[in-house]
């Protein structure tokens, strides 16, 4: 079994605030470690992007138990689409199993990053999980909560993606084992260059705009006028 987990760090590096990972990925983290402790072998790949100084904070999750940290540095602001992009870009070829990543960013409260990736992966998905149990090699349960208490729950075809929300389990701490572990694993770093890579830059593809029709004169024209055209295209 092979997992991603993508984590965001809340800070805006002009000012004096601490850095946190943000809390919907920790959930997403502690997500993907409920399914390593019930199969050992599974691998844990965590990303994210930010700053070089993200690097020691994100260790944590390294300290709980995931296998790899990569760092995408960027210097700009990017949006979510293009992280999405870049994520697919840099991962496809890794043949993952489950994506997770928080169901929002606190700091802008952006929710879009989740399914654009699963778009780009072609992978089912389900945002805004509390909950997830793998069955087997080619089913996942998802237990999503809607409002008024209200919970319903998926059954998604391997490989997928889940965004997850907090308060569906307790959020482990870093056990002395995980951090003398975490001590010799490095952060793969890949540093983004502005004006070479592509997958910086997206383009939408807009259909054709319609052409509009001003309609002028009296009040009584206008209105014969509008009957008139609807009455032709069978509206009226």
């Amino acid at each position: 079994m092979k997992v991603i987990y993508d984590v965001k760090d809340n800070a805006f590096p002009d000012y004096d605030f601490p850095l946190r990972i943000n809390r919907f990925d920790e959930y997403a983290l502690e997500e993907a470690l409920v399914i390593k402790d019930k199969f050992p072998d599974t691998v844990i790949d965590v990303v994210t992007f930010g700053y070089s100084n993200s690097v020691g904070l994100l260790k944590k999750a390294l300290e709980r138990g995931a296998d790899s940290l990569t760092l995408i540095e960027s210097q700009e602001e990017l949006t979510p689409i293009v992280c999405a992009k870049l994520v697919y870009s840099h991962f496809k070829d890794r043949g993952y199993d489950i994506i997770f990543t928080g169901a929002m960013a606190e700091d802008f409260m952006s929710s879009s990053f989740g399914p654009a990736l699963a778009g780009f992966f072609s992978f089912p998905f389900a945002v805004a999980a509390v909950s997830c149990e793998l069955v087997n090699d080619k089913r996942f349960l998802v237990r999503c909560e809607l409002e008024e208490g209200i919970a319903v729950t998926y059954s998604i075809k391997l490989p997928c993606l889940v965004t997850m929300q907090s308060g569906g389990r307790e959020i482990r701490y870093p056990t002395l084992t995980g951090k003398l572990n975490a001590r010799g694993k490095e952060a793969f770093v890949v540093k983004l260059d502005q004006k070479k890579d592509k997958s910086l830059s997206y383009e939408y593809k807009r259909k054709k705009a319609v052409k509009g029709i001003l309609i002028e004169g009296s009040l009584d024209e206008r209105c014969e006028y509008l009957y008139n055209e609807l009455h032709k295209r069978g509206l009226l």
